[in-house]
């Protein structure tokens, strides 16, 4: 993307909770140079569906994503529809944040990963806290702005059903990619290439 000439920014969230994570990318957005296409992946989808209600948003695009309404948490769309991605699989620590047993990582978020990358993400994921699966939305930008979403039809962490049952939902326009959560390392040419349409359709 940044070699076809566009602008790209990548943010940092603390997963301290929703709250913290929103106020991260609200100082990203704030320092943006014009409009601009919000990405998430994962929980990410939590919050760019708060954060696209900014005025200077026009579009989001949701990769293997939630993609809540309001009221809903990730962890209520998660039990709607389980997977592969349960609780005996984490170390919680007394704080609330958690961490992602190697193996279930390797083998439940990793999968289509080689497995050096899938080790590699696995020992250097950053422990989240429990509480952002709890967080009720309060907005959803997707009911107002144009939003697509990149469907991981092997996800073992957000089922692929209720992805497509959220984007349907939502109206979003929808591409399928054969290949487990982690759709920005696996195939990040088509992620891309989706992200491309989405920034020409909002100019």
């Amino acid at each position: 993307l940044t070699a076809k000439d566009f602008k790209v920014t990548v943010v940092q969230m603390p997963l301290t909770s929703t709250e913290d994570d929103i106020a991260a990318v609200q100082r990203i957005v704030d320092v943006q140079d014009g409009p601009m296409l919000l990405v998430g992946h994962s929980y990410g989808g939590v919050i760019i569906s708060e954060l696209g209600v900014d005025p200077d948003v026009r579009g989001l695009v949701y990769v293997a994503a939630f993609q809540p309404d309001v009221g809903e948490s990730g962890g209520a769309l998660l039990a709607s529809t389980p997977t592969e991605f349960t609780s005996d699989k984490l170390t919680v620590f007394a704080d609330g944040h958690y961490l992602i047993h190697e193996d279930a990582f390797i083998s439940v978020v990793g999968n289509g990963l080689s497995d050096e990358d899938a080790i590699y993400v696995a020992r250097s994921q950053a422990a989240s806290n429990s509480a952002i699966l709890d967080y009720r939305v309060q907005s959803a930008a997707w009911s107002e702005k144009p939003s697509w979403s990149v469907i991981a039809t092997l996800d073992r962490t957000i089922a692929p059903d209720l992805q497509r049952r959220m984007s349907l939902r939502a109206g979003s326009a929808v591409t399928d990619i054969e290949n487990g959560h982690m759709l920005p390392m696996t195939n990040p040419d088509e992620v891309a290439a989706v992200i491309q349409q989405a920034a020409e359709a909002v100019k």
